[in-house]
């Protein structure tokens, strides 16, 4: 451990970086259900070619497990599985009902909530608090009869322990030992150059822009980090231009990005660099998207209702285009007043044209060494 890096600023959480190869595949199995967003990456496509509408339903299941990693010291996924089969299946269930308060505390700040006991009691109860969660968070995307389905299975915690286990079992043999034998390098190169940099001082937003690489930090997730003594910063390959905190256990929060090559680092990555690359190219390959730039462009700001009166969208889906080009930062976020507004970032602009060039140069002289 001696060979992290870490943030000199004692009065603010400390920033670590880690390939947490747990979290890694949990990372990448959440990514697999996530349908309101468009090409978040290269194998998550291959994947949803491949897998079953059930194996999807299972992964948003599988999931969820990492809120159990923190009773392991698991290294490897077989690992955490094995610990997970240990474990008593009623404190699984404890746990799964904790999250949801703890979600709760987070989307719904201010409101009076109910214990855990009045959860596992009370369906119906469950039922609302997740609705309003998921209103906070995405409101189009609410599906009541998936969440009375997963209270039932909490009412059967030794079935629910042994289905999870399952689950996690099959996409670790069928699909996640490849998928992060392929990715394993490249992960460990990133956490490399991230080690290699010392993060800026200034605020805690200012500190995990630079480690994130992206222009905004939600401030619910602002508001749970500064609670945090330590935050692991977690590169994945399969989360594209997205990031998920993943889990807090009142001490300790799991952050996971793409992974990059940070600035001022002294290791390269050319995989790393081209994947950056392609996540700002895919964002734009979009007609949709191409035309979102072009009115940013013609006026200072945009907002989501303006998008969707210009270019006839739903609520849904112009707020999915807006997400992705914000998340690759080719337009910035203003989120400091109660209706959010998007404007053109010309350095990721810039930054797009400067890969290419850099990309065409590389291609020219291998091609002129054949």
């Amino acid at each position: 451990m001696s060979d992290l890096r870490f943030v000199p600023d004692q009065s603010t959480p400390v920033i670590q970086f880690e390939s947490a190869p747990v979290h890694n595949m949990l990372c990448s199995l959440c990514t697999l259900n996530q349908d309101h967003l468009d090409h978040i990456s290269p194998w998550v496509d291959q994947m949803l070619g491949r897998i079953t509408d059930e194996e999807k339903r299972e992964a948003e299941i599988a999931c969820g497990a990492v809120s159990h990693g923190r009773w392991t010291q698991a290294r490897t996924l077989p690992e955490f599985i094995a610990s997970l089969t240990a474990v008593e299946p009623e404190r699984i269930v404890e746990e799964e009902f904790s999250q949801t308060l703890s979600k709760a505390s987070h989307y719904l700040p201010g409101e009076e909530l109910p214990s855990v006991e009045d959860l596992k009691s009370d369906e119906d109860l469950f039922v609302d608090l997740a609705r309003r969660i998921m209103n906070a968070k995405e409101p189009d995307y609410w599906d009541e009869q998936e969440t009375r389905e997963r209270y039932a299975a909490f009412q059967k915690p030794t079935e629910y322990r042994d289905r999870l286990v399952g689950i996690l079992n099959h996409f670790y043999e069928s699909y996640l030992k490849q998928a992060w034998a392929d990715a394993e390098r490249s992960i460990g190169e990133s956490v490399t150059a991230f080690r290699s940099v010392t993060v800026p001082s200034g605020s805690l937003e200012e500190r995990l822009r630079f480690v994130t690489g992206r222009d905004f930090i939600p401030a619910v997730w602002l508001e749970t980090l500064e609670k945090a003594t330590t935050i692991v910063y977690v590169p994945s390959v399969h989360i594209g231009p997205y990031m998920i905190l993943f889990d807090f256990d009142g001490t300790t929060a799991y952050l996971v990005g793409r992974a990059r090559i940070p600035e001022g680092a002294t290791v390269h990555s050319p995989a790393l660099d081209r994947s950056d690359l392609l996540v700002r190219l895919e964002a734009l390959s979009d007609g949709t998207r191409m035309k979102i730039i072009e009115r940013a462009v013609e006026r200072e700001a945009i907002t989501t209702q303006d998008v969707m009166e210009r270019l006839d969208l739903s609520q849904s889906s112009a707020s999915r285009h807006l997400n992705q080009l914000a998340a690759t930062g080719l337009l910035s976020v203003d989120g400091s007043e109660r209706t959010k507004k998007y404007r053109i970032n010309p350095q990721r602009i810039e930054d797009v044209c400067v890969g290419l060039r850099q990309l065409i140069e590389v291609q020219s002289t291998e091609g002129r060494r054949v």
